[in-house]
């Protein structure tokens, strides 16, 4: 077993709590992987992304680090990551899809950033340098902390700017287009 995942090392009160912490996992996955589903749907449906690729590439590189470089011991906890990893992809592939023709849509947001042709052009290649200087980030920080810590403190990054991300994407926009209850 890899370094900072031996769970066989943790005291005798954590073992009898572990089955309901990895069932609140199990819990907390599926909603994760219904959200990814949902943010996938809605994006059809309004033609318009509803997640930051900022949030989508630090989400993904963490799924990479966490799925294949560190993945954890317990099963449920390997499965549910590695699902999340897989869905995700696709949540990044609408989220590009959409995110080409949302540029130059939105006179606010086009004329606040680089020229949406640049943005356009480079899109694929900037998703790319994203999940990779985000997993180089998260890969130091399980080297640093180890993989257990890093898992929380890493996953836990991602969440806040998921969630900063999606604010700033509503107050931008100034409609719920690209957003649902589902997703929050």
């Amino acid at each position: 077993m890899e370094e900072g995942w031996d769970f066989d090392a943790a005291p005798a009160e954590f073992k009898q709590v572990q089955p309901i912490l990895l069932a609140l996992f199990a819990v907390s996955g599926t909603g994760w992987l219904l959200n990814y589903i949902t943010t996938i749907r809605t994006a059809f449906r309004d033609r318009t992304p509803g997640v930051s690729l900022i949030a989508l590439t630090n989400n993904l590189a963490w799924e990479l680090v966490f799925a294949i470089l560190h993945p954890p011991p317990q099963p449920i906890a390997t499965i549910i990551v590695r699902s999340w990893l897989l869905v995700d992809i696709f949540v990044i592939y609408t989220t590009v899809r959409f995110a080409r023709g949302a540029l130059g849509s939105t006179g606010a947001a086009s004329t606040q950033h680089a020229s949406p042709a640049l943005l356009d052009r480079y899109l694929p290649l900037s998703v790319i340098a994203g999940v990779l200087g985000f997993a180089s980030g998260h890969w130091a920080v399980s080297v640093q902390l180890g993989p257990l810590r890093a898992f929380y403190w890493s996953g836990m990054l991602c969440l806040v700017t998921m969630s900063g991300t999606a604010l700033h994407l509503l107050a931008q926009r100034g409609h719920t287009r690209g957003a649902s209850y589902g997703m929050w």
